[in-house]
């Protein structure tokens, strides 16, 4: 079994585009806390298909 965490980020629109920066400080500081990070799932886009905001998935083994 396994213990999850979500977090979500909003993506920043800039004059490049949408760039998601603090993505790197939340996958390091759930590491520090004994979760893995597992993947990501949009969880908002634009009418034209970019990606808004997502939720960063972590994991760790849950005690039994």
């Amino acid at each position: 079994m396994y213990n999850y965490k979500f977090i979500e980020v909003k993506a920043k629109t800039g004059f490049v585009g949408n760039t998601i920066a603090e993505h790197r400080e939340l996958i390091e500081k759930a590491a520090r806390q004994g979760y893995r990070y597992v993947g990501y799932v949009p969880t908002k886009l634009t009418g034209h298909g970019m990606i808004k905001v997502i939720d960063l998935v972590f994991e760790k083994p849950s005690k039994l």
